[in-house]
């Protein structure tokens, strides 16, 4: 079955609205979430990774509600570390960003866990960076890889 493709005449009248990036809205959510007071992320990415991240970030005190625009995420000064598990899936930029964004926590400590793909991937430089800053963060399974606990 052939089938015509005719070019489009007039630009002008046709809107398209892209789908963000993952990596730049879980960037985002983590400056929000660190950030005083409320602030709106326009036009996120949907997925399942940033969903997680969400999910993990609710977990530590920041609140984050949908709306037609985008999420509306109320920061907090420093995460809460109240023993939870914060389950992120096989998402490897997310679970960096918040293993560095939980060793600025306060309280008990956080588990950060995920699908076993996730347990694969090697996150020895991150925490060996982190512990010189001050972090306390310990392997739950595998040295070197996680899930990862921090206090």
């Amino acid at each position: 079955m052939i089938k015509e493709i005719k070019p489009v005449k007039d630009f002008n009248k046709i809107k398209i609205k892209l789908p963000s990036s993952k990596s730049l809205t879980q960037r985002a959510l983590l400056c929000a979430s660190l950030s005083e007071g409320e602030s709106l992320i326009l036009n996120p990415l949907k997925s399942e990774d940033t969903e997680l991240l969400k999910e993990a970030l609710v977990k530590t005190g920041v609140k984050i509600k949908e709306n037609e625009k985008g999420w509306n995420v109320i920061g907090i000064k420093k995460p809460l570390l109240n023993k939870e598990e914060a389950h992120l899936g096989n998402n490897g930029t997310g679970s960096r960003f918040f293993l560095a964004y939980a060793s600025l926590g306060k309280g008990d400590w956080i588990d950060i866990t995920g699908k076993p793909r996730l347990y694969e991937r090697p996150v020895k430089p991150l925490v060996e960076a982190l512990r010189k800053l001050g972090a306390n963060i310990e392997f739950l399974k595998n040295q070197n890889f996680f899930p990862v606990r921090v206090k």
